[in-house]
Protein backbone atom coordinates (compact mmCIF):
# COMPACT_ATOMS: atom_id res chain seq x y z
CA UNK A 1 0.00 0.00 0.00
CA UNK A 2 1.00 3.69 -0.23
CA UNK A 3 1.31 3.78 3.36
CA UNK A 4 3.70 0.92 3.58
CA UNK A 5 5.70 1.91 1.36
CA UNK A 6 5.43 5.51 2.91
CA UNK A 7 6.95 3.77 6.31
CA UNK A 8 9.84 2.18 4.03
CA UNK A 9 11.39 5.68 3.28
CA UNK A 10 14.17 7.42 4.31
CA UNK A 11 14.68 9.76 7.02
CA UNK A 12 15.78 12.44 3.67
CA UNK A 13 12.78 11.42 2.25
CA UNK A 14 10.21 11.59 5.23
CA UNK A 15 11.64 15.13 5.77
CA UNK A 16 11.08 16.05 1.99
CA UNK A 17 7.53 14.91 1.71
CA UNK A 18 5.73 17.86 3.78
CA UNK A 19 6.99 20.28 0.62
CA UNK A 20 4.31 19.24 -1.31
CA UNK A 21 0.98 19.77 0.49
CA UNK A 22 2.49 22.93 2.35
CA UNK A 23 2.84 24.88 -0.97
CA UNK A 24 -0.67 23.57 -2.25
CA UNK A 25 -2.35 24.33 0.85
CA UNK A 26 -3.30 21.41 2.76
CA UNK A 27 -1.51 22.42 5.81
CA UNK A 28 -3.43 19.26 7.62
CA UNK A 29 -1.53 16.94 5.48
CA UNK A 30 1.58 18.85 5.95
CA UNK A 31 1.89 19.16 9.65
CA UNK A 32 1.15 15.68 9.70
CA UNK A 33 3.95 14.52 7.83
CA UNK A 34 6.39 17.30 9.45
CA UNK A 35 5.25 16.15 12.78
CA UNK A 36 6.07 12.33 11.72
CA UNK A 37 9.68 13.20 10.11
CA UNK A 38 10.38 15.27 13.26
CA UNK A 39 9.70 11.99 15.66
CA UNK A 40 11.74 10.35 14.15
CA UNK A 41 14.53 12.58 13.88
CA UNK A 42 14.58 13.14 17.26
CA UNK A 43 15.07 9.18 17.60
CA UNK A 44 17.77 9.43 15.06
CA UNK A 45 18.70 13.02 14.51
CA UNK A 46 20.67 12.47 10.61
CA UNK A 47 22.54 15.54 9.99
CA UNK A 48 20.95 15.72 6.64
CA UNK A 49 17.48 14.96 7.08
CA UNK A 50 17.35 17.63 9.84
CA UNK A 51 18.62 20.16 7.39
CA UNK A 52 15.83 19.41 5.27
CA UNK A 53 13.32 19.31 7.81
CA UNK A 54 14.40 22.54 8.83
CA UNK A 55 13.49 24.16 5.44
CA UNK A 56 10.46 22.18 5.16
CA UNK A 57 9.54 23.81 8.61
CA UNK A 58 10.40 27.35 7.38
CA UNK A 59 8.66 26.57 4.29
CA UNK A 60 5.52 25.79 6.40
CA UNK A 61 5.85 29.11 8.88
CA UNK A 62 6.11 31.30 5.78
CA UNK A 63 2.99 30.40 4.31
CA UNK A 64 1.23 30.29 7.28
CA UNK A 65 -0.02 33.87 9.46
CA UNK A 66 1.06 32.81 12.63
CA UNK A 67 3.47 35.61 13.51
CA UNK A 68 4.89 34.32 17.07
CA UNK A 69 5.00 30.63 16.18
CA UNK A 70 7.91 32.47 13.19
CA UNK A 71 9.36 34.93 15.90
CA UNK A 72 9.93 31.58 18.25
CA UNK A 73 11.03 28.75 15.59
CA UNK A 74 14.64 28.70 16.49
CA UNK A 75 14.55 28.45 19.80
CA UNK A 76 12.49 25.86 19.41
CA UNK A 77 14.19 23.90 17.00
CA UNK A 78 17.39 24.58 19.05
CA UNK A 79 15.58 22.83 22.01
CA UNK A 80 14.85 19.90 19.60
CA UNK A 81 17.91 19.28 18.20
CA UNK A 82 20.71 21.39 20.20
CA UNK A 83 22.61 24.79 19.49
CA UNK A 84 24.63 24.24 16.54
CA UNK A 85 22.14 23.34 14.51
CA UNK A 86 21.48 27.00 13.35
CA UNK A 87 25.78 27.48 13.50
CA UNK A 88 26.72 28.13 9.97
CA UNK A 89 29.45 25.94 9.82
CA UNK A 90 26.38 23.51 10.44
CA UNK A 91 24.92 24.16 6.75
CA UNK A 92 23.85 21.85 4.54
CA UNK A 93 23.82 23.71 1.07
CA UNK A 94 23.27 27.36 0.23
CA UNK A 95 19.28 26.66 0.31
CA UNK A 96 19.32 25.54 3.71
CA UNK A 97 21.36 29.14 4.61
CA UNK A 98 18.37 31.31 2.56
CA UNK A 99 15.67 29.41 4.58
CA UNK A 100 17.49 30.13 8.17
CA UNK A 101 18.42 33.32 7.06
CA UNK A 102 14.46 33.93 6.84
CA UNK A 103 13.88 32.09 10.52
CA UNK A 104 16.73 34.31 11.87
CA UNK A 105 15.14 37.61 10.81
CA UNK A 106 11.77 36.26 12.17
CA UNK A 107 13.40 36.09 15.54
CA UNK A 108 15.17 39.34 15.01
CA UNK A 109 18.65 37.97 14.73
CA UNK A 110 19.84 40.78 12.16
CA UNK A 111 23.14 40.07 13.07
CA UNK A 112 23.64 36.83 12.13
CA UNK A 113 22.73 37.40 8.94
CA UNK A 114 25.70 38.14 7.05
CA UNK A 115 27.55 35.06 8.20
CA UNK A 116 24.97 33.23 5.94
CA UNK A 117 25.29 35.38 3.01
CA UNK A 118 29.54 34.86 3.11
CA UNK A 119 28.45 31.24 3.42
CA UNK A 120 26.21 31.43 0.21
CA UNK A 121 28.82 33.47 -1.66
CA UNK A 122 32.02 31.74 -1.17
CA UNK A 123 30.43 28.19 -1.42
CA UNK A 124 32.28 26.11 -4.36
CA UNK A 125 29.76 26.65 -5.78
CA UNK A 126 27.68 29.58 -5.98
CA UNK A 127 24.24 30.04 -7.18
CA UNK A 128 22.68 32.12 -9.93
CA UNK A 129 19.74 32.92 -7.52
CA UNK A 130 22.67 34.47 -4.64
CA UNK A 131 22.51 37.62 -6.77
CA UNK A 132 19.46 38.95 -6.07
CA UNK A 133 19.11 36.91 -2.56
CA UNK A 134 21.29 39.28 -0.64
CA UNK A 135 19.93 42.22 -1.71
CA UNK A 136 15.78 40.41 -1.31
CA UNK A 137 16.78 38.90 2.98
CA UNK A 138 19.05 42.11 3.98
CA UNK A 139 16.05 44.03 2.30
CA UNK A 140 13.40 42.12 4.94
CA UNK A 141 16.24 42.57 7.46
CA UNK A 142 15.76 46.28 7.08
CA UNK A 143 12.14 46.18 7.30
CA UNK A 144 12.65 44.13 10.19
CA UNK A 145 14.71 46.72 12.10
CA UNK A 146 12.13 49.50 11.06
CA UNK A 147 14.10 51.23 7.81
CA UNK A 148 10.77 49.92 5.58
CA UNK A 149 12.15 52.48 3.03
CA UNK A 150 15.55 51.07 2.94
CA UNK A 151 14.34 47.61 2.86
CA UNK A 152 12.08 48.55 -0.27
CA UNK A 153 14.82 50.14 -1.88
CA UNK A 154 16.86 46.53 -1.35
CA UNK A 155 13.83 44.50 -2.63
CA UNK A 156 13.47 46.90 -5.87
CA UNK A 157 17.18 46.25 -6.21
CA UNK A 158 16.46 42.65 -5.75
CA UNK A 159 14.05 42.38 -8.62
CA UNK A 160 16.45 44.12 -11.26
CA UNK A 161 18.39 41.21 -10.88
CA UNK A 162 16.02 38.21 -10.95
CA UNK A 163 16.60 35.30 -13.32
CA UNK A 164 14.54 31.82 -13.67
CA UNK A 165 15.81 30.22 -10.41
CA UNK A 166 13.71 29.55 -7.50
CA UNK A 167 10.40 30.78 -9.09
CA UNK A 168 8.50 30.61 -5.57
CA UNK A 169 10.86 33.01 -4.07
CA UNK A 170 11.31 35.08 -6.79
CA UNK A 171 7.14 35.15 -6.06
CA UNK A 172 8.33 36.12 -2.58
CA UNK A 173 10.40 38.78 -3.83
CA UNK A 174 7.57 40.78 -5.69
CA UNK A 175 5.18 39.79 -2.06
CA UNK A 176 7.34 41.14 -0.37
CA UNK A 177 8.03 44.94 -2.02
CA UNK A 178 4.38 44.82 -2.84
CA UNK A 179 3.93 44.42 1.22
CA UNK A 180 7.02 47.65 1.67
CA UNK A 181 5.99 49.69 -1.63
CA UNK A 182 2.39 49.69 0.48
CA UNK A 183 3.43 50.99 3.43
CA UNK A 184 6.18 53.49 1.55
CA UNK A 185 3.32 54.74 -0.07
CA UNK A 186 4.40 53.92 -3.10
CA UNK A 187 1.05 52.81 -4.44
CA UNK A 188 2.16 51.87 -8.34
CA UNK A 189 4.53 49.84 -7.05
CA UNK A 190 2.99 47.94 -5.01
CA UNK A 191 0.31 47.09 -7.52
CA UNK A 192 2.79 45.65 -10.59
CA UNK A 193 4.71 43.98 -7.84
CA UNK A 194 1.68 42.04 -6.41
CA UNK A 195 0.63 41.09 -10.20
CA UNK A 196 4.17 39.57 -10.97
CA UNK A 197 3.47 37.85 -7.74
CA UNK A 198 0.10 36.13 -8.28
CA UNK A 199 1.05 35.31 -11.42
CA UNK A 200 4.22 33.10 -10.43
CA UNK A 201 2.02 31.99 -7.39
CA UNK A 202 -0.50 30.93 -9.58
CA UNK A 203 1.88 29.38 -12.12
CA UNK A 204 3.36 27.76 -9.81
CA UNK A 205 -0.27 26.01 -8.03
CA UNK A 206 1.29 27.80 -4.80
CA UNK A 207 -2.50 28.46 -3.87
CA UNK A 208 -2.66 29.50 -0.15
CA UNK A 209 0.33 32.83 -1.12
CA UNK A 210 -2.75 33.94 -3.22
CA UNK A 211 -4.28 37.34 -1.66
CA UNK A 212 -2.05 37.55 1.63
Amino acid sequence: SAELAIDRMSPLAEAILPLVPTVRGDFARADELLARSESLLLDLPWHEAVSVLTQAEIVRLHVGDDEAARASYLARLRARFGDGVTAVDNGDGALWHLHVILARIWAGELDGVEQHLVAIDTDMIVPEWARWARPWVTGLARERAGDIDGGRRLLTDAVAALDTELPLYRAHLHADLARMSLQAGHAETAGRATAHATELYTRLGAVPYLGR
